[in-house]
């Protein structure tokens, strides 16, 4: 005899729920390598056929064939085999057809791993002490058989007596042998006895232990088994006991209606004639209201077919009820719910999927379902997103945030989504439920209020427009992002709205000129507290956290009691582009009146040479002939220096008119430097005074540059003539020419009137004269002319002065060499 080995055993599972299948053929695969499984009855019957399986294990309730049914077919080809039935309910039904089909072992669902391989352990003994009984009694009947056969043939035999009696002894030893083996197999019969009997003793401890009240009845209403359960609740709800062969009838007389009796006794009489009745009944007990499973059942001698009795049974579904009551409220809120509902098994796989989930993405349930949610995705989130999704969810905790999907005609559109798992009652992870948000027009409007708001933030830095909240009753600012750049405060805290105690704000912030103007505000506000409407505005100066000054311009207006809030524009820029306005059109002012002193002037200093040429030229008409040669000399002389002033005041406005309409231009000709400017001063001095004294010095040696004499000379008529004019009583005027570098250095000094320091800031504008020149003949454009030109020249003038001591120009140009 070879025994079963886990390895050799064949097993057929048949269980048509995916993942619990999945899950068991895992733990069967621990241990047992021959692991067939089948979705569905019928699945499984032709798998049997094919297979030839030692064990099956079987759910109850399956499509187009359920396990009943299936296991009643197998019996009709092997009565021996094996059978486990799995089941999640736990109803008497199944249990007395499971009995008549003789099933070998009845686990209650969730399905434990160590009890299926108990039952699994179990089952392969038996196999096996079934095989060693009927090969040991294959033995017994072949010995037996040549043992007959040996004593014929000895009976037969013309053999001598102590032959025979010789052969009787070996065969008398045969016989105890067989007999010591007979005994062997007698004592397996018992073990297996026993063990059926042990495995009834299970069955009735798993029918104790049922939920379900079961009585079994004989056809006279006698109890031949009442269970546990269905013991204690008679002493619960009826304070009453009762035990095996008392009659269930009378206990229903005793505590129901004649119509209850009644109806007891014919349900109880189709059931002995084979007949299957199951109802559900509403009872009131004391102040319960309890629904009732109740189930009649024939029971069946497995070998005759006779109807022995008939099982009762109760199940107490009240809170079945409920649950299937709140359930179906459940299912109305989930149907009618103003978010999608989607529900997937653990594959990701749609299984359900409510009303407002077609309506967003067009897809009918039909259409969704056995699909994967990713039938949604618009491929603008990314794949990290879902990645971590599946990570979260597959942990068992809940997942949330925001998908942008595409529905069944394209269109785009944002949902909220939280993606939960759902557990059965061994904490596996049997789906995950979604429920989804349309979000769009919230996202829409977000997407434009975020425009909105960089627009205006945008639109407030071009403007650099502020925001602040003064709450005088917590006597606090609050100021804006722009506010805190405005007054240059860093935001490192990236705090959109800074909260100062309002007293610090006034000390650190305000001009300490303005602090009265601010605070006279805060007064303000205090007094119009409860006054809503108020609005105002101000000007005010701040000081910001670099120590420079802003002008801001504040728009105010109350928000609240005691709140009040004010735009705060920078207008620093704006102040400043005021003030240069002002002082424009205060220069224009003066401009104008320098002007108009101008051309008072210029009338002035030409009508005194004209006089003077016009009142020489009538002596020398009247008197000429009268005249001695000195005299006449003199009079010729008046009358050159008169136009030699005039020709210099008319040079000096063509100049003038030159550069204002861009026309001075830089015009060099190679020339002896040297020869040039000594012949230059000289002619001045010559023509402006006779009794000036002039100290030059030239030390250049420069030779031929490129020179603009037309600018130097107007230079150096203004300066000589300036230094002639306002040398006051020295008569003296030093010039000092010299080479620095790569440039020529004109000092040009005299010991006069001087000139004041208020003055000299403002020599070169046009038209100005100094206050102490008013009585000294001149225009005041000399110097602006001589700055002009050195400009021209690229060059520089500096001028030093005293009053009352003198004054020292000193005068660079570049040195051309080339041009």
């Amino acid at each position: 005899m070879n025994s079963l080995l886990n390895q050799d055993v064949k097993i057929l599972y048949v269980e048509d729920q995916k993942n619990v299948r999945d899950v068991l053929i895992r733990i069967l695969k621990r241990r047992f390598s021959n692991v067939y499984y089948a979705e569905n009855g019928l699945q499984g019957l032709e798998l049997f056929k094919q297979l030839n399986p030692d064990v099956v294990i079987s759910d109850i309730k399956m499509p187009q064939m359920d396990g009943l049914a299936m296991i009643g077919e197998i019996r009709k080809i092997n009565k021996t085999v094996k059978v486990i039935l799995t089941t999640a309910h736990s109803d008497s039904e199944y249990f007395i057809a499971s009995i008549n089909l003789g099933v070998d072992q009845y686990i209650l669902k969730p399905v434990d791993g160590e009890r299926l391989f108990q039952s699994l352990d179990k089952c392969v003994k038996e196999i096996n002490l079934t095989r060693e009984i009927e090969s040991k009694n294959e033995e017994l009947i072949i010995k037996n058989i040549q043992l007959e056969k040996e004593i014929i043939e000895r009976k037969t035999a013309e053999s001598e007596k102590d032959i025979l009696l010789l052969d009787l002894q070996s065969l008398n030893e045969e016989l105890r042998t067989s007999g010591e083996e007979l005994r062997q197999s007698l004592e397996y019969t018992l073990e297996l006895t026993n063990k059926i009997a042990k495995s009834e003793a299970d069955l009735r401890a798993i029918i104790d232990n049922t939920i379900q009240n079961h009585a079994f009845l004989d056809p006279d209403y006698k109890i031949i088994y009442l269970n546990k359960t269905a013991d204690d609740n008679l002493l619960n709800y009826f304070n009453i006991e009762l035990n095996n062969g008392d009659s269930f009838l009378d206990f229903v007389i005793k505590f129901r209606s004649e119509e209850e009796i009644e109806f007891f006794k014919q349900n109880f009489q189709k059931s002995l004639k084979g007949e299957k009745i199951n109802y559900i009944k509403k009872i009131n007990i004391s102040d319960k209201t309890l629904y009732w499973d109740i189930t009649y059942m024939p029971v069946y001698n497995l070998n005759t077919e006779e109807i022995l009795g008939v099982s009762y049974s109760i199940l107490d579904i009240t809170e079945k009820k409920i649950a299937e009551e709140q359930i179906l409220k459940l299912s109305f809120a989930v149907e009618q719910s103003a978010n999608a509902i989607v529900i997937t098994d653990i594959e990701g796989n749609i299984e359900y999927v409510n009303k407002f989930f077609t309506e967003i993405t067009g897809y009918s349930f039909d259409e969704a379902k056995g699909q994967n949610p990713r039938i949604l995705k618009s491929g603008d989130m990314p794949k990290e997103q879902y990645e971590f999704l599946w990570k979260t969810i597959t942990e068992g905790k809940v997942w949330r945030g925001e998908f942008h999907n595409k529905k069944k005609n394209g269109d785009l559109y944002w949902e909220f989504s939280t993606i939960a798992p759902i557990f059965n009652e061994n904490n596996d992870i049997v789906n995950y439920i979604a429920i989804k948000e349309d979000i769009t027009e919230k996202r829409l409007i977000e997407i434009k209020l975020k425009e909105n708001e960089k627009n205006l933030s945008e639109a407030q830095n071009l403007a650099k427009l502020g925001y602040w909240e003064i709450n005088v009753k917590n006597n606090v600012i609050i100021i804006n992002e722009e506010t805190q750049a405005l007054i240059g405060l860093s935001n490192q805290m990236n705090i959109s709205n800074l909260e100062i105690p309002l007293n610090d704000f006034v000390e650190n912030y305000i001009f300490d000129d303005d602090k009265y103007l601010f605070n006279e505000r805060i007064d303000i506000y205090i007094q119009n507290i409860e006054n809503l409407d108020y609005a105002g505005s101000y000007e005010i100066r701040i000081i910001k956290n670099d120590g420079n000054l802003i002008n801001i311009s504040v728009i105010e207006k109350s928000k609240g009691v005691g709140i009040y809030y004010g735009t705060c524009q920078d207008i620093t820029e704006r102040k400043q582009i005021e003030q240069l306005i002002v002082n424009a059109l205060n220069y224009e002012k003066e401009l104008n009146h320098l002007k108009n002193r101008f051309i008072s002037t210029v009338s002035h200093e030409f009508r005194t040479p004209l006089h003077g040429i016009t009142s020489n030229l009538y002596l020398l008409e009247k008197h000429g002939e009268k005249m001695d040669i000195e005299k006449k000399a003199n009079c010729y002389r008046r009358m050159h220096f008169a136009i030699k002033n005039l020709t210099v005041m008319l040079d000096e406005i063509t100049l003038m008119n030159k550069d204002q309409s861009g026309k001075l231009e830089f015009k060099p000709v190679k020339t002896n430097f040297e020869i040039f400017i000594k012949d230059l001063i000289t002619d001045v001095f010559a023509n402006y005074s006779l009794d000036m004294k002039l100290n030059l010095n030239v030390n250049t040696n420069l030779g031929d540059i490129y020179i603009d004499k037309s600018l130097l000379n107007h230079i150096f008529v203004n300066i000589l003539s300036n230094a002639i004019k306002y040398s006051g009583n020295s008569k003296v005027v030093d010039a000092n020419i010299i080479k620095v570098g790569d440039m020529i250095q004109f000092e040009i000094n005299d010991y006069g009137i001087g000139i004041s320091d208020n003055d000299l800031k403002r020599l070169f504008e046009p038209f100005f004269r100094a206050e102490n020149v008013e009585n000294i003949q001149g225009t005041g454009i000399g110097l602006s002319i001589i700055k002009r030109c050195v400009d021209v020249l690229e060059g520089s003038i500096d001028i030093e002065s005293r009053v009352g001591e003198g004054t020292k120009i000193k005068l660079q140009i570049p040195i051309l060499k080339k041009y």
